[in-house]
C-alpha cells in the first residue's frame, strides 16, 4: 500500500479529538485500491497517503493532481457540504470519503447521492482514541471508479449501495 500507515504512534494514537480513522477500517480499502495517493484531512502524525495536506489547505488544493484520495472530512456543522462537493467535482479516478450517515441532511442528498457507491457499516465505528463507538452510523462514499474488489469488501462489512 503506498504511503501506508503501518503503525500508530503520536497525535494518531492518542485521538486528540480529531477521530481518526481505525487502521482495520482504511487498511483493506486501500489495499484494494493500491494506496492512497492523498489524505486531505489527515492529522499532522498521519502517513495513511502519499501526502498530507491538511495543513496547507486540503479544501484548496487541486486534487485532481493525484488518483486516489481519502476524505474522513471533519463533521462540524457546514463542514461534510463543503469536503463532499470537493469529492464529487474532482477529477480523480477514485475518492473514498467517510461521512455521518445521515440521509436526512442536505449534504448527504445534494452530494452523496452522487457517488457510485455507498457503504452503511453494520457496526459503529470507534474512532481512534474514543472509549466507545460513534454516537451516529457512518457512511462511506466512494466516488468515480469504484473497483468490484471493493465493493466485495464493501459488502461483507455492511449495506451496499448503487445511487
Amino acid at each position: 500500500m503506498t504511503g501506508a500507515q503501518t503503525q500508530l504512534g503520536g497525535q494518531l494514537a492518542e485521538g486528540v479529538d480529531e477521530h481518526n480513522t481505525p487502521l482495520e477500517w482504511v487498511a483493506p480499502i486501500a489495499d484494494i485500491l493500491g494506496g492512497f495517493d492523498l489524505d486531505p484531512c489527515a492529522s499532522a502524525s498521519s502517513d495513511l497517503a502519499a501526502h498530507n495536506i491538511r495543513e496547507t489547505g486540503g479544501l484548496d488544493a487541486d486534487w485532481s493532481r493525484y488518483e486516489t484520495v481519502w476524505c474522513n472530512h471533519p463533521y462540524g456543522r457546514g463542514e461534510p457540504a463543503r469536503w463532499l462537493r470537493k469529492a464529487a467535482e474532482s477529477d480523480c479516478e477514485t475518492v473514498v470519503t467517510l461521512s455521518k450517515g445521515d440521509p436526512s441532511t442536505d449534504w448527504f442528498q445534494r452530494y452523496l447521492t452522487d457517488a457510485a457507491v455507498l457503504c452503511f457499516p453494520d457496526e459503529r465505528i470507534t474512532f481512534i482514541g474514543e472509549d466507545n463507538s460513534a454516537k451516529f452510523a457512518n457512511v462511506f462514499g466512494v466516488f468515480g471508479e469504484c473497483p468490484d474488489a471493493l465493493v466485495r469488501w464493501f459488502d461483507e462489512q455492511g449495506w451496499v449501495v448503487r445511487p
